[in-house]
């Protein structure tokens, strides 16, 4: 009888370890579900982020283009043509950090696309 009794024991008590094990399990799986999020989140406002600094950046850069275009052509026509000539440089130069400008953004967009890749794939 004392044998059937530890059996039954020994039963229960492995059924709620595995009951504990279980729960820690869902627990841990959660906690892995809202970290993935969590981090796709981040992930998604530094992209926003970034896109909003992308076109404010190309903004102020049209600006600039367009004021040295107005200077350029204003000291054209009062024959200052030294002047109209380093403007239209800087513009130039100001062009040229616009055209780069998109190509470091994607490069950040595909390095955020790699990284939500890799928290989609990783397994525990």
């Amino acid at each position: 009888m004392n044998t059937e009794t530890e059996v039954q024991s020994r039963r229960k008590a492995s059924e709620q370890h595995e009951q504990v094990i279980q729960e820690q399990k869902k627990q841990l799986e959660q906690m892995v579900k809202d970290q993935k999020r969590s981090h796709q989140e981040h992930v998604d406002q530094m992209l926003r982020k970034s896109e909003e600094e992308k076109k404010n950046f190309i903004a102020e850069k049209e600006k600039i283009i367009a004021h040295h275009q107005k200077e350029r052509e204003r000291l054209l026509k009062e024959k200052n043509e030294e002047m109209a000539r380093k403007l239209e440089e800087q513009n130039k130069k100001v062009k040229q950090q616009k055209q780069e400008f998109p190509l470091a953004c994607a490069i950040m967009k595909m390095v955020g696309d790699i990284v939500s890749a890799g928290l989609n794939t990783r397994r525990c």
